[in-house]
């Protein structure tokens, strides 16, 4: 790993890097920057690998148990298989597979993808388990165990990194919750016009949110979530059980944003619900814990269900710290689980971090030991991963939110779609508001939010209203909805107000007007007109210090 540490480390007994948490900058007055705890800086998830599997190795091992059609069997041999193959490699003792899990990404098919649960003295943090895999060692014991023709035992191997959740409790929480000041930047009635004039090309749109869960009876969520046949679309991954119900918060949060029906004044409502009544449903799928953590291994097992289970959108307002060179190391910039759902004409829309640094550059974190942390080519999973639509955040005075992250001199202007991980540093795609923003909260409260975090589920709102909208035709014009829809966000973006700090403010907000407009140029042709510019509005007043958390919550909004 490369880091510079300006104080010893292991003299305060640190031996890893899950718990490093940074303050983000600051703001005075009305909504304060803390966004108090940085990602989980480049810390590797050890105990865990996604794999997919040769379908001549996947066929090799049906064939050994005349195709069985019971997957824990056959889970049951891919795991004797891999650990036979480490330990004719003579690795066994630092990598050895405990499980073998599937998710299928649609019902009826094994495209050989499982996620291993991992056993062994492997280091986290400092090996990559996908190395021992690779190993040629390994390879050749499969290959030779199998008889595989070309000597390929997996299609590919990705590391499990951990992540966190992208926002935290605003510290003043706001009085005037009528008011949503994300809408009051737009010109909402003509964005309505322009939407109901537009047909809908499909009877319902699917969002899924991966996050803490959804708080599923919370009275403006409990109509827009999904079912079938009177029964919750969801699971949590988190703990492996079919509730996703929220323990925490943020997702229901989230959730809210994209899809919350008003139901009184206390009340807010989403930007899908907003703009098509009862079309935009929330699939609540749990892959962060109760104090807001988990990995990518949970996001991989998330998104193939969501694939599984008909969403159109995934929304992720989470994310891990890592240094881009050992991003490449490992995984690279493809994660064939997002490739997988893209292709599949599903939108993927993430945060892109609350550490206020350049992607691709260099960031130096204080953590929580008074140490200095500085990555050298800084960016964030899942954002880096080609094919996301990767949101940062702006403030109510049309600035970029100062704890957001932003791109590098290396980033502005790399086109997101390049799969060349020597150049591929990730740039937000577009930035939308996250800062003083309320929705739902759990225990049918509400609460106000700030981050990344509340930024990539109004744009992942907008991401719905794009399935919902666009016309069937039209939909794959730049040769995925992905694709479509990310050119259309920044087609419609409003510049922000310029700042201090070159490229900090090269990516401009979403603005929900223009939006509709480019949609309905992409179904009839009629041009959408200049875009406006971008007002700055009043922050929501109010001085309701927000809950009291524990000494490290109240530092890492855990």
């Amino acid at each position: 790993m490369r880091f510079r540490w300006y104080l010893v480390a292991s003299r305060l007994g640190i031996l890893g890097l899950a718990v490093l948490c940074s303050t983000c900058g600051g703001k005075s007055g009305g909504v304060a920057a803390a966004i108090a705890c940085s990602l989980l800086s480049a810390s590797v998830n050890g105990s865990s690998l996604t794999v997919g599997l040769s379908q001549a190795l996947l066929g090799q091992l049906q064939t050994g148990l005349n195709f069985t059609d019971d997957t824990e069997v056959l889970n049951t041999r891919i795991k004797d298989a891999l650990n036979g193959a480490l330990e004719a490699a003579s690795v066994s003792s630092q990598l050895n597979i405990k499980t073998v899990t599937a998710v299928p990404k649609e019902a009826g098919a094994d495209d050989g993808v499982r996620f291993l649960e991992l056993g062994g003295n492997l280091a986290a943090g400092v090996t990559f388990a996908s190395s021992l895999l690779k190993l040629p060692a390994v390879q050749d014991a499969l290959s030779t165990s199998f008889r595989l023709a070309d000597g390929k035992a997996f299609d590919f191997v990705e590391d499990s990194f951990r992540v966190s959740k992208s926002g935290r409790i605003s510290p003043d929480q706001s009085n005037d919750s009528t008011r949503q000041w994300a809408y009051d930047q737009t010109k909402v009635d003509e964005a309505l016009t322009v939407a109901d004039a537009l047909p809908n090309a499909r009877d319902q749109v699917v969002v899924a949110v991966l996050d803490t869960g959804v708080s599923l009876d919370h009275p403006a969520l409990k109509d827009n979530i999904f079912t079938e046949n009177g029964a919750v679309k969801g699971y949590d991954f988190a703990n492996n059980d079919s509730s996703a119900d929220d323990d925490e918060g943020h997702g229901t949060h989230c959730a809210g944003i994209i899809a919350a029906k008003k139901v009184d004044e206390s009340g807010v409502v989403g930007v899908g619900e907003l703009v098509a009544p009862g079309k935009v449903k929330i699939m609540p799928i749990k892959v962060l814990s109760k104090k807001g953590g988990g990995s990518t291994d949970a996001i991989n097992k998330g998104i193939r269900y969501a694939m599984a289970e008909g969403a159109h959108v995934i929304s992720m307002s989470l994310g891990g710290g890592v240094d881009f060179q050992n991003l490449v190391a490992s995984n690279g910039t493809e994660s064939q689980i997002i490739r997988d759902a893209v292709n599949a004409g599903i939108i993927v829309v993430v945060a892109a971090g609350n550490e206020n640094c350049p992607l691709g550059g260099n960031c130096r974190q204080q953590t929580l030991f008074v140490l200095s942390q500085t990555i050298e080519e800084y960016t964030v999973l899942p954002c880096s991963y080609n094919g996301t639509i990767c949101v940062g955040a702006s403030d109510p005075n049309a600035t970029l939110a100062p704890y957001s992250n932003y791109p590098s001199s290396l980033t502005k202007g790399i086109d997101p779609n390049v799969v060349d991980p020597a150049t591929k540093r990730t740039s937000p795609d577009i930035t939308a508001p996250g800062s003083a923003i309320y929705s739902t909260y759990i225990d049918n409260r509400y609460k106000s939010l700030d981050g990344t975090s509340m930024a990539a589920p109004y744009v992942a709102g907008l991401a719905a209203i794009f399935q919902l909208k666009a016309a069937a035709d039209k939909r794959n014009t730049d040769g995925t909805p992905q694709k479509t829809f990310r050119r259309l966000l920044q087609e419609s973006e409003l510049a922000l107000a310029t700042e201090e700090g070159e490229t900090r403010s090269y990516v401009g907000q979403v603005d929900l007007n223009h939006f509709m407009k480019k949609i309905r140029e992409l179904n009839t042709g009629t041009l959408a007109g200049t875009p406006p510019t971008l007002q700055a509005v009043d922050e929501p007043a109010g001085e309701e210090t927000g809950e009291a958390p524990n000494a490290l919550a109240a530092i890492c909004g855990g």
